[in-house]
C-alpha cells in the first residue's frame, strides 16, 4: 500500500530557509526498488570514418536510459550515428593568456580557488540533449574563467577514451519538424545495474561542480537502503537522476551518507573562492513542460514555502565570505523547442506555454538576492532579447535564437557553444558592475569562427 510521507534530507544549517529547501517530499513504497535499467546492447567498435582512431569502446549501453534522458520525443530519434571523440574547436583559444586588466575591488590573487560553480545542466555544459567532453569545454564557466585569467579552473571532463559522455543527438533537419540521431559509442556509461554508474572523474579538484538534473528536492538526498528503503518518485528508484552525476564528481562518496548539499558546503568553507555561480532551476523547468505539467507551475516556484535554490547555494556562499552569483530562468517559449513541440499531439496548447511563465519565479530570486547581498544575472530576460530577434553582441555579432541559429544547440532547448558564449559575457557584466572591474568580454565574432 503506498503512501506519502515527508522525508527530512540532510541539513548542516539550522537556517530557516534552508530547512525548508531540504524538506523533499518523496513518495514511499512497500515495493522494493527495481531494475530500471534493463536493455543493453553490444557497441561495435569504432575503427573508421566517423569514429574515433583509437578503437576504444565502451562495450556497453542503454536503450532510454531514465537518468540520461534527453528531453527530446523519442519519437523524433530515428536512428543512432557514430561520431569521433574530439575535443572542443576552442580548445586552442582557450589556452591563449588574457591582456591583464582592472580588478576593481574584486580580489582574485591568493585566492585558493578564485571561483566555484555549482548548478544543474546549464552550466555544467548539456547542449545537444548530453553532457559530453567537447560541449563541457564549451560551458560557460570556462568561459567566464578564461576571461579572468584563471589557468587552473577544473571542469570535470569525460576523459576521451569515454569522451562520448552520456551520449548527445545530431539534428537531421533544421526546417519543418525536426529529427534526430543519437551518438551511442564511446559513452561514460560503465555499471547498468539497479543503481547505474558513469565513469568516474578521477581528475583530482573540481571547480564546476555543476550536476544535471539537480533539483531543490534532491540536493539533500542520498541512495536509498537497499532494504526497506524509500524510493523516489513512482517507478521505484531509489535514487535521482542527478546523483548519478554527483557520484562521478565524487567517486569515494558514500552514496547512502553523503550529499550534493554536504558538498557544496566543504568546499565553499575549505576553498574559499571570490566568486561563487549557483545556477539552477533551469532543468527542472524544462522537464516540466517536456511532460505538459505546467498547471501552476508559476504559483508553485515563487510561493514562500523555500527560498529558490539558486539564491540559497548564493547565500551559503555568502556566509563563507565568497560573493554569490544567482541566475534568473527564461521562459520556455523562448526556445525553439517549444514550437516544435507545440506542432506534435501533445495534451498541452501553445496558449498554455505562453501563459506559463517563470516571472514571479524570477522575482522571487531578485528579491531574495538582494536581502542577502547576493547579486542576479538576468538569464531571462537575455533569452527574451534574443527571441525577439534584436540581440548584438558588443563586438557586432548576431545572434538567432531560431531553431537552426546560433544561439542554441541542435536540441532546440540548451544553449549552443556561441550561446555559452553570449551567456559568459552578461556574467562579466554583472561581476565588472558590481565589482567596478574591467574583465573583457569575450569578442563573439572571433569566437564563432571557430567554428565555421
Amino acid at each position: 500500500m503506498n503512501h506519502i510521507t515527508v522525508k527530512t534530507m540532510k541539513n548542516p544549517s539550522q537556517n530557516t530557509s534552508i530547512t525548508s529547501l531540504l524538506l523533499a517530499v518523496a513518495v514511499l513504497s512497500c515495493v522494493k526498488p527495481v531494475d530500471v535499467l534493463k536493455d543493453i546492447e553490444e557497441i561495435p567498435k569504432v575503427v573508421s570514418g566517423d569514429t574515433i582512431g583509437t578503437g576504444v569502446t565502451n562495450p556497453q549501453f542503454v536503450k532510454n536510459p531514465v537518468f540520461l534522458k534527453k528531453q527530446i520525443d523519442t519519437n523524433l530519434i530515428t536512428g543512432v550515428i557514430v561520431r569521433e571523440v574530439a575535443d572542443s574547436p576552442i580548445v586552442n583559444w582557450l589556452q591563449k593568456d588574457v591582456a591583464p586588466y582592472d580588478l576593481g575591488s574584486l580580489k582574485i590573487s591568493g585566492n585558493q580557488s578564485p571561483m566555484l560553480v555549482f548548478g544543474d545542466g546549464l552550466s555544467a555544459g548539456w547542449m545537444n540533449g548530453g553532457l559530453y567532453r567537447a560541449a563541457q569545454q564549451e560551458s560557460f564557466p570556462n568561459l567566464v574563467a578564461h576571461q579572468m585569467g584563471i589557468k587552473n579552473f577544473k571542469t570535470p571532463l569525460f576523459e576521451k577514451e569515454h569522451g562520448n559522455g552520456t551520449g548527445y543527438l545530431v539534428l537531421n533537419n533544421k526546417n519543418g519538424e525536426p529529427t534526430w540521431s543519437e551518438v551511442k559509442n564511446n559513452v561514460g556509461i560503465v555499471k547498468l545495474t539497479n543503481v547505474p554508474e558513469l565513469v568516474p572523474y578521477l581528475g583530482g579538484e573540481i571547480h564546476n561542480m555543476s550536476e544535471p538534473r539537480l533539483a531543490q528536492g534532491g540536493i539533500g538526498g542520498t541512495l536509498s537502503p537497499e532494504k526497506n528503503g524509500w524510493t523516489y518518485d513512482n517507478d521505484g528508484r531509489g535514487w535521482t537522476d542527478d546523483m548519478i552525476f554527483f557520484w562521478r564528481m565524487k567517486p569515494n562518496a558514500d552514496k547512502y551518507v553523503d550529499t550534493y548539499w554536504d558538498w557544496v558546503n566543504e568546499n565553499l568553507n575549505q576553498k574559499k573562492p571570490a566568486l561563487v555561480l549557483s545556477s539552477f532551476a533551469f532543468d527542472s523547468w524544462v522537464t516540466q513542460h517536456l511532460k505538459n505539467d505546467i498547471n501552476s507551475l508559476d504559483w508553485q516556484a515563487a510561493s514562500s514555502e523555500a527560498t529558490p535554490l539558486t539564491v540559497s547555494v548564493a547565500r551559503e556562499a555568502q556566509r563563507a565570505g565568497s560573493q554569490g552569483i544567482a541566475f534568473t530562468i527564461p521562459a520556455f517559449k523562448h526556445v525553439p523547442y517549444f514550437k516544435w513541440q507545440t506542432h506534435r499531439s501533445y495534451n498541452i496548447t501553445e496558449e498554455q506555454i505562453v501563459r506559463s511563465t517563470p516571472d514571479g519565479f524570477n522575482e522571487r530570486i531578485k528579491n531574495d538576492a538582494k536581502q542577502s547581498g547576493v547579486i542576479v544575472v538576468d538569464i531571462a530576460s537575455l533569452y527574451e532579447k534574443v527571441y525577439a530577434g534584436n540581440y548584438t553582441t558588443e563586438d557586432g555579432y548576431k545572434i538567432d535564437g531560431k531553431a537552426g541559429g546560433n544561439f542554441f544547440s541542435g536540441d532546440g532547448i540548451y544553449p549552443s557553444a556561441i550561446g555559452h558564449a553570449v551567456i559568459a559575457n552578461e556574467i562579466i557584466k554583472v561581476i565588472n558592475q558590481h565589482f567596478k572591474s574591467k574583465i573583457p568580454l569575450i569578442k563573439v565574432g572571433e569566437f564563432a569562427a571557430y567554428y565555421n
